[in-house]
């Protein structure tokens, strides 16, 4: 939590040449570690990014009750979310509540 009214810490641009701009380290495998996390990071961003947009896609149809679309891109989500955690991008755990919870929406709109 920021108290005051100054810079806060998004808003600071760094300084070319002080520590802020420059890489984590001076150590040749911390530097290289910094850039792989980096390329990650990046990635993992896309993925998890895809992901939210089919399951938002999902909640939607299922909130305007159409049935066999949402069946359809439900199939759809649950091949994106597995993927994502087989990427390693979410645990599986995270994985198996986000398709048991949207199923369940789903299941629920069916038989209503």
């Amino acid at each position: 939590m920021h108290i005051g009214s100054g810079p806060k810490p998004q808003d600071v641009v760094p300084v070319p040449g002080t520590q802020a701009e420059r890489a984590v380290a001076n150590h040749k495998d911390a530097i290289k570690r910094h850039k792989q996390n980096e390329k990650a990071r990046v990635a993992n961003r896309t993925y998890r990014t895809q992901m939210r947009n089919i399951v938002k896609r999902v909640r939607e149809l299922v909130a305007a009750g159409k049935a066999d679309e949402a069946n359809s891109t439900l199939r759809t989500a649950t091949s994106v979310i597995q993927r994502v955690c087989a990427k390693g991008v979410i645990h599986h755990n995270q994985a198996a509540r986000r398709v048991a919870r949207l199923n369940k929406a789903v299941k629920a709109l069916a038989t209503a």
